[in-house]
This record gives structure tokens, C-alpha cells and sequence, in this order.
């Protein structure tokens, strides 16, 4: 068998079972040394034209113009792949991708929305479909979180794998990304106390990301850099659906029918209101169909869908204030949509709603809130506890809250 591939040898099934003899030698790629949280479920042939497979610069599904859809590892590089060239180079004939190197094998993980997104090996994949292949075998994983994608494209860059290829500006990159998400929480860095130990989680963190790729001062150094650039920045959230649905799972209480309450959760983008509303009013009403459906288990309680926006992708110099904006404007555009299918259809019979406007994910640390929570629109305001409904359970917004 030849194990090359190349435009001229397109892999097959023979190729699969080659690297599934391969699966107990290398328990810290395919078996149970991989980090918890991840779990290598098969390898499968993709192919360029009918897969949908995640590159760069595309538009998703919100419509939101944005430079990675999915954040994947790939783009954690700070200086770009420097081995492109000679990965070229390699790919050309008389060369290929040579499946019987395990570091070289490209890595793969399906979204909620079925498309197929890099862990490692997207530079040879893009490389590969300008050579003229029509396909190529991926290693598929299933990844709890973006914080583990990111964590894997670091450890299958390490030099165990690839010659060091993972850098000590990637690995600082990918901390602060956990960081920031809320990912990995250190201690109150304005206690001075907090040091030793936040320097000393930072540093077994980076250790994850680097492995013998570097020495012990060099994993110092890191740790240090992270906390003095983390402590001079305010902690600012990003999201795409993708990195959303992750904050809600990583926040680990809002479960969609915890102990059978009956409570779903649906996140949307604040940019896309009309498209999240239709969306919303779909999803409830599939949920309300499957409960009322005694030949369908799948829903066994239906109380309200609980609607969670995003504040998207902001790359505006005024963070703070654009993400406000952003979340005040969607509020009240949310609720003119309501009320003028309320009046126009339903004669404003009813006022009820298995829909209710919820809250929205946490965009900035110097805010105040708990990024670890969802920040309400629904509970009553108090004079100790910020948020989004005065006492009277009239809604008050963001840039209300700083005129104030």
C-alpha cells in the first residue's frame, strides 16, 4: 500500500485501517492520555467539495463578518505558521501527506451546526487543496471546549510531535484566550498576596501547553508575562455562536432541563435580532410539539425558553460601550418585534410567552458582573446587586445604568 497521498492516490479505507493499527501506540493522541474533556472518536475521509470545512474569513451563520468563525487553534499562532514553506514543499510531488507520521496527521472536531473545524493541520489541508487533492483523512475528536481545542493545537505542535513548532507567544496567546473566556479563573490579582499563587497555576498551565518543548525558566517567564499583561487589561469577551455555546457549558447552571424544570436555553446573536427572534419562536415551538408528543421522550418537560444573547465579534476602540450598545439596542428591537406580532396577529390577547428575553452572556470584566453567570434582564433591581429590571420590573439598559 502506498501511504502518500497525493492528488494521483486519494485515500481510502485501506489508509483508515492503517492508522487505527496505530491508535495504542500513541495513547497520548488517540487513547486515554489524552487531556479529560477529550476523546478521539474516529478518522474519516473529508473531501474539499461536499464537506463543509472550516478555513478562514468566512460569514456565519448570524451573518457577522468575522476573521474565524470558530476560534479554532489553528489562528493562535501570533506569527503565523513558520513552516509553511517547507510544508510546501513536502506536499508537492514527488512527495504527499505520509499518513504513517502520527504528528503529522490532520486533527479535526464537528460544531453543533455539523461543519468540520481544525484542531491541528489546517496550513496542510489549504496547502493540499491548492495542490489539487480532492481529499484527505482528519483524526476527529470530540472537545468539550474551545479552551481544550486551543490546548490541543499547542500540545500536537509540541516537540514530542512536530520539532517545536509551538511557540512562546502562542502559548501566552492561548492562556490569556482561556483567561479572558473565563476559562481559567486566578485569584483577585489586586491582592498582592494572590501572586505565588496565581504565578504558580499560570505556570503548570503553560507546562500543559508547552510539554519538553521548553525548560523550566521558560514556563516562569510565561507565567509572569501573562499575569503583569493581565492585570494592566480589562478582560474583554468576543463570541461567535460557537465560543458562546461554550461560555453557557463552561458556566456549568444553565443546563436545559435541569432535574426536569422544564427551562431551555437559546443563544443568539444581538446583531441578527429579526433572524434570532424566528429562530427562537421556532425552537420553542419544537420544544412545546415533542412534550405534547407522547410517542417523543426526547422533551419530558416544557416550561419557557430562556433567550441568552451575544454580543458578537466588536472591534471597535470603545469596547465597552459599543458592546452596551450593541445589547441595549437588540433589547429594545426584540421587544418592538414582539409587541407588533402581538397587536397584528393575536389582537394583544394574551401577554404570556413560553419565550422569555433572559439575559446576556458577560462581555467585560471592568463591568462588574460575574463572568461566570449570566448577566439578567428578568430580576428585580436592588440597590447591592447591578442589573438589568428596576423594582417595578420596567426594563432599564446599560447606557441608562451609566447616566444614572
Amino acid at each position: 500500500m502506498d501511504y502518500i497521498l497525493s492528488p494521483s492516490n486519494e485515500p481510502n479505507e485501506a489508509h483508515i485501517e492503517h492508522i487505527q493499527l496505530t491508535h495504542k501506540q500513541y495513547p497520548e493522541v488517540y487513547g486515554d492520555k489524552l487531556p479529560s474533556g477529550v476523546k478521539y472518536e474516529r478518522s474519516k475521509i473529508l473531501f474539499f467539495e461536499k464537506d463543509k470545512i472550516i478555513f478562514d474569513n468566512l460569514i456565519d451563520d448570524n451573518g457577522q463578518a468575522i476573521s474565524d468563525p470558530t476560534n479554532t487553534a489553528q489562528l493562535i499562532r501570533a506569527q503565523g505558521n513558520p513552516e509553511e514553506q517547507e510544508l510546501k514543499l513536502g506536499l508537492k510531488s514527488p512527495g504527499g501527506y505520509d499518513i504513517r507520521q502520527v504528528g503529522g496527521r490532520i486533527k479535526m472536531y464537528q460544531d453543533a451546526r455539523g461543519h468540520w473545524n481544525f484542531i491541528d493541520g489546517r496550513t496542510k489541508t489549504r496547502i493540499m487543496k491548492e495542490l489539487g487533492h480532492k481529499s484527505f483523512i482528519a483524526c476527529i475528536y470530540k472537545v468539550k471546549n474551545m479552551s481544550l481545542v486551543r490546548l490541543l493545537g499547542n500540545k500536537f505542535n509540541q516537540k514530542t510531535f512536530a520539532a517545536g513548532v509551538t511557540s512562546i507567544p502562542d502559548i501566552e496567546k492561548n492562556i490569556k484566550a482561556d483567561i479572558r473566556e473565563g476559562c481559567l479563573i486566578l485569584a483577585d490579582q489586586e491582592v498582592e498576596d494572590n501572586y505565588d499563587p496565581n504565578h504558580q497555576t499560570l505556570v503548570v498551565e503553560a507546562r500543559k501547553h508547552g510539554g519538553t518543548t521548553y525548560k523550566t525558566p521558560t514556563y516562569l517567564k510565561i507565567a509572569h508575562n501573562v499575569l503583569k499583561e493581565n492585570q494592566e487589561e480589562d478582560v474583554r469577551i468576543n463570541y461567535t455562536e460557537t465560543t458562546a455555546e461554550a461560555k453557557l457549558e463552561q458556566m456549568g447552571i444553565y443546563t436545559d432541563n435541569l432535574n426536569n424544570n422544564g427551562i431551555y436555553y437559546f443563544i443568539c446573536s444581538a446583531s441578527t435580532i429579526a433572524k434570532s427572534w424566528i429562530n427562537a419562536a421556532r425552537k420553542a415551538y419544537a420544544l412545546k410539539k415533542a412534550f405534547l408528543n407522547e410517542d417523543d421522550n426526547s422533551v419530558t418537560n416544557f416550561k419557557e425558553l430562556r433567550v441568552i444573547f451575544h454580543s458578537g465579534q466588536i472591534h471597535s476602540s470603545d469596547f465597552l460601550n459599543s458592546a452596551k450598545q450593541i445589547i441595549d439596542n437588540a433589547r429594545k428591537e426584540w421587544n418592538e418585534i414582539s409587541n407588533a406580532v402581538s397587536s397584528a396577529f393575536f389582537h394583544d390577547t394574551n401577554s404570556s410567552t413560553k419565550v422569555v428575553l433572559y439575559g446576556c452572556l458577560p462581555f467585560s470584566k471592568k463591568m462588574g458582573y460575574d463572568l461566570n453567570k449570566i448577566i439578567s434582564f428578568t430580576k428585580p433591581y436592588t440597590d447591592k446587586t447591578l442589573n438589568l429590571t428596576s423594582k417595578h420590573q420596567e426594563p432599564i439598559y446599560f447606557l441608562d445604568i451609566d447616566a444614572a
